[in-house]
């Protein structure tokens, strides 16, 4: 919603004109005696007192100069994310360097993963660890080959720390755990223009590597795969991951709504 905002995904002649919307939600608001806005992000997040990024300054710089705004690094669900791994899952690896991977809902869905992940590591050093949730095309769980597991769910920041390389779509959740882990990833983050955004921030500080739908081939994501060993991949996701922990994560965010709450002024 912030004007400034633009995605390679769509040409600029063709971004929504927010003119008339502004004109409408002003009559709104001036029958109810408060402040016009000059565009919808306002409505959203502009004029909170305290706005929360669960980011970093160096993914997300255009939100550096908001008003009140707080990079936090990370908001992630620890109880389940960091639980147990299910007993005999890691053995399943017989060694091999484990490939997590998850794309819930997008373009790459079952019938794409299915196929292309155990062609890409049949024979390979990888061993893939694929959780797929409760896809209603997937009523049951593919048979395991010698190079992937199929599950449907999985604590995932402790399988990111057995894990060797991240396939994923892009979702920010995930983007930040890997960082948080040090892994390194390989993002397909298709026509969601969300994902796009984070696909590219993980690319261009070294710590991913993007690529489009056309290139989720077994040839593709093997070559990729391999590149992500590279000690440079995984000493950029450490960097960035530690910047994202300095943050405060969900503790900072927290201390920001109680101060808020309490009338404090947030530092």
């Amino acid at each position: 919603a912030d004007p400034r905002f633009r995605s390679p995904l769509y040409p600029v002649q063709s971004l929504p004109a927010h003119e008339e919307a502004v004109v409408g939600f002003n009559k709104i608001l001036g029958e109810k005696g408060l402040e016009p806005i000059a565009d919808v992000s306002e409505l959203f997040f502009g004029r909170s007192r305290v706005k929360i990024a669960p980011t970093t300054l160096e993914l997300e710089p255009l939100l550096a100069d908001v008003p009140y705004l707080h990079y936090v690094g990370y908001l992630l669900y620890d109880r389940w994310e960091l639980a147990p791994l299910p007993d005999g899952l890691l053995e399943e690896c017989r060694g091999r360097n484990v490939v997590f991977a998850y794309f819930s809902s997008g373009e790459i869905g079952p019938r794409e993963y299915t196929r292309v992940l155990p062609e890409a590591y049949d024979g390979t050093e990888f061993h893939a660890i694929v959780a797929v949730g409760d896809h209603p095309q997937l009523p049951e769980l593919p048979p395991s080959t010698s190079n992937t597991t199929w599950v449907r769910f999985v604590p995932g920041r402790s399988i990111m720390t057995c894990s060797q390389a991240l396939v994923f779509h892009g979702g920010q959740n995930t983007a930040m755990a890997s960082l948080i882990h040090g892994l390194p990833s390989l993002v397909f983050p298709g026509n969601d223009f969300e994902r796009d955004f984070n696909a590219s921030a993980l690319d261009s500080v070294g710590a991913g590597i993007k690529l489009s739908s056309e290139h989720f081939n077994p040839e593709d994501v093997l070559e990729a795969t391999r590149q992500l060993r590279e000690p440079a991949y995984r000493l950029a996701a450490k960097e960035y991951g530690l910047k994202a922990i300095r943050s405060g994560g969900a503790q900072r965010a927290a201390d920001l709504v109680l101060e808020a709450a309490y009338g404090s002024e947030p530092v």
